[in-house]
C-alpha cells in the first residue's frame, strides 16, 4: 500500500537534506542543513498537516520540535560564523596592512589568519643608535624589521664563559627576523647560529626603525592555541626566511626588494 505523500514542509525539509549532501562547500552544507531543521521545526509545530494542506492540525510534535531546535541551532551558529569569516577584513592602520602583505607574499596567509597574528605582539619605533634587541632578550623575543636599517652583532661566548669574541656587525633591512631561533616554537628547527658554543645577539638601529615583535609566550600561543592554519602559514614563512638567509650567507648579493629589484643599501 502506498501511503499519502509527506507534508509540504516535510518535502522541503527532505529537499534541503538532499541539497546538503549534493554540495561540497561547507558554507552551503551548513545553510541547507539549517534550512532543513527549520522546515522540520515548523512542521512539528503545526502538527504535521497532511498533503497538500499547510495549515495547523491543532497538535504539536514536542519531540520533533526539541530535536530540530537543538540540531538546527548548532547548524545556524556554525553558518553565522562561516558567513562572518567571509566578510571583508580590514586592519586598523596602513602599517598593519603592509605587514599582512608581507606575510601573504611569503607564506600565503590570509586576512582572517593574520588577524589572529596581529592580536598579539607590539609595534615599536626606534631612533638611530637605539638598542632594539639585547643579548638577554634575544632568546625570548623575535622581532621583524618593518622599516629602516639595523646592525646585527653576534657575540660568541665560549663554553667556559671566559673567552669571548665578536663578529663583524651585519646589516639588517626590512623583512628580516631576529633572532630566528625563537621561531623553533613552530616545529621547524632553525640552527644557523649553533656551532658548539652559546651565541648571544645584539641589534642596534642604524636608521629610524619600525619593528614588530612577539614574545616567546605569544608565539607559543599562536603555535598551539590558535587556528591550525595559523601555525601552517608560520611554517611556510619560516621556510622562506631560512631559504633567503641561506642564500645571503652562501652567496651574499644585495638584498632584493618586494618588486624583485636589487636594493642599494649602504
Amino acid at each position: 500500500m502506498i501511503l499519502t505523500p509527506g507534508r509540504p514542509l516535510q518535502q522541503l525539509s527532505n529537499a534541503s537534506f538532499f541539497l546538503a549532501a549534493l554540495f561540497g562547500d561547507i558554507l552551503l552544507i551548513r545553510f541547507f542543513l539549517a534550512m532543513a531543521y527549520i522546515f522540520l521545526l515548523v512542521s512539528g509545530t503545526l502538527g504535521f498537516p497532511t498533503w497538500p494542506s499547510a495549515s495547523s492540525t491543532g497538535n504539536v510534535a514536542l519531540d520533533i520540535i526539541l530535536w530540530a531546535f537543538l540540531s538546527g541551532s548548532l547548524h545556524l551558529l556554525a553558518l553565522f560564523r562561516l558567513v562572518a569569516d567571509e566578510r571583508r577584513i580590514s586592519f586598523k592602520s596602513e602599517d598593519e596592512e603592509q605587514l599582512w602583505r608581507f606575510f601573504h607574499r611569503r607564506s600565503g596567509m590570509g586576512r582572517l589568519e593574520f588577524r589572529q597574528v596581529i592580536k598579539v605582539g607590539n609595534w615599536c619605533w626606534y631612533q638611530e643608535g637605539d638598542v632594539i634587541l639585547d643579548p638577554l632578550t634575544s632568546c625570548t623575543r623575535v622581532c621583524l624589521l618593518v622599516e629602516g636599517l639595523a646592525d646585527f652583532k653576534v657575540i660568541g661566548i665560549a663554553e667556559d664563559q671566559e673567552a669571548a669574541r665578536s663578529t663583524m656587525p651585519s646589516l639588517l633591512f626590512s623583512g628580516c627576523f631576529f633572532d630566528m631561533r625563537v621561531l623553533n616554537v613552530f616545529g621547524l628547527y632553525i640552527g644557523f647560529e649553533g656551532s658548539g658554543v652559546e651565541k648571544w645577539f645584539s641589534v642596534r638601529a642604524k636608521t629610524k626603525c619600525l619593528v614588530y615583535s612577539w614574545t616567546l609566550e605569544e608565539l607559543n600561543c599562536l603555535a598551539t592555541r590558535s587556528s591550525p592554519a595559523v601555525s601552517h602559514y608560520w611554517r611556510n614563512l619560516i621556510a622562506t626566511q631560512v631559504g633567503l638567509a641561506l642564500t645571503w650567507r652562501e652567496a651574499p648579493p644585495l638584498p632584493v626588494d618586494g618588486t624583485g629589484c636589487w636594493s642599494t643599501f649602504t
